[in-house]
């Protein structure tokens, strides 16, 4: 009840809230991206990652490094780009 109130009264706890629910509806969309990248299938980790702060957390720290042709396709993109 107190965090209802607080939440209608305080400005930052308000924007906080309301990131803090946009960061984990929009986690995974991005987390589903990266795994593909990495060639990674939806596994456990996948649904460990969406536990909320320390699933992203576990995640990032066991995920595979990305593919070698995802490496030479991002450098050559930024070639083109740089000339």
């Amino acid at each position: 009840m107190d965090f209802i109130r607080q939440w209608q009264s305080s400005r930052f706890i308000n924007v906080m809230s309301l990131d803090f629910c946009m960061l984990c509806l929009l986690f995974p969309t991005l987390l589903d991206d990266d795994m593909s990248r990495r060639g990674m299938k939806k596994n456990l980790w996948y649904w460990v990652a969406l536990v909320p702060l320390l699933g992203p957390l576990i995640y990032l720290s066991v995920r595979s490094p990305l593919l070698v042709t995802d490496i030479s396709t991002v450098s050559d993109q930024q070639k083109a780009t740089a000339n």
